[in-house]
């Protein structure tokens, strides 16, 4: 039992730092706004506080449906008791995702050690000038966090993409429905095209970020530009 506690307490707490790292945590003037945003209307918010809601209500979920196990369940119990009350169809998930192994741990480490101290560096570093919406900063900071990665928050936020549709198949019925979207070819399809998506919007982010910066500070961050890698020291 309190293995199954402590995980549940891990997701807990992965959670709220994830919602917290959802947070802008300053608004910024429209006078100040850069002229091109292609990620603005994902970042309002709106959005950032819906993305919020629907992360801790996960993690809520998930810690509840992992707590209703008891330490002799098996995956063929999964079906039975306060579990199946909670995961009407909990035969369509594994039951790797419910408590530590190698799996759930490396995910937690990942928020936990990586994600979350590397995207909140980025909030204390940047200070006023971190913004959801793209507008001017009023320096160029390359200390701290900075010194080592020129997008900081994005590195931490990529790391904070959990598996958190783990669940999903507590809904999905029948078998071959929840089989198509989470296991074999198909499943392993929608999670490399979700990740495509990401990935681009992000990419542009980058390419607008990169084009403001040039014009507001010019040679000071083209010499910074050169000197730092983007996402990961020293390599990328």
């Amino acid at each position: 039992m309190f293995s199954t506690c402590s995980f549940a307490l891990a997701l807990g707490l992965a959670a709220y730092l994830s919602a917290s790292c959802l947070r802008a945590p300053f608004r910024v003037r429209a006078t100040r706004l850069w002229k091109q945003d292609r990620l603005g209307f994902l970042v309002d918010s709106q959005a950032t506080t819906a993305a919020q809601g629907v992360l801790v209500a996960t993690a809520a979920y998930h810690a509840a449906v992992a707590l209703a196990l008891t330490p002799r369940d098996t995956t063929a119990k999964l079906d039975a008791g306060v579990v199946h009350r909670l995961c009407p169809n909990a035969a369509h998930v594994s039951p790797r995702y419910l408590s530590w192994n190698a799996y759930t741990a490396a995910c937690l480490v990942l928020v936990l050690c990586v994600g979350a101290p590397v995207r909140l560096a980025a909030y204390g570093g940047l200070g006023r000038n971190f913004t959801f919406r793209l507008a001017r900063p009023d320096r160029l900071v390359t200390t701290g966090v900075y010194r080592h990665l020129q997008h900081p928050s994005y590195t931490g936020q990529l790391a904070l993409l959990g598996d958190y549709g783990a669940l999903l198949g507590c809904w999905l019925a029948p078998a071959g429905v929840a089989q198509w979207v989470l296991g074999g070819p198909s499943g392993v399809a929608i999670h490399l095209v979700g990740t495509a998506a990401i990935l681009w919007k992000l990419w542009q982010r980058v390419q607008d970020e990169e084009a403001m910066l040039r014009a507001t500070f010019g040679r000071e961050w083209e010499d910074w530009h050169t000197k730092t890698k983007r996402f990961v020291p020293g390599v990328f």
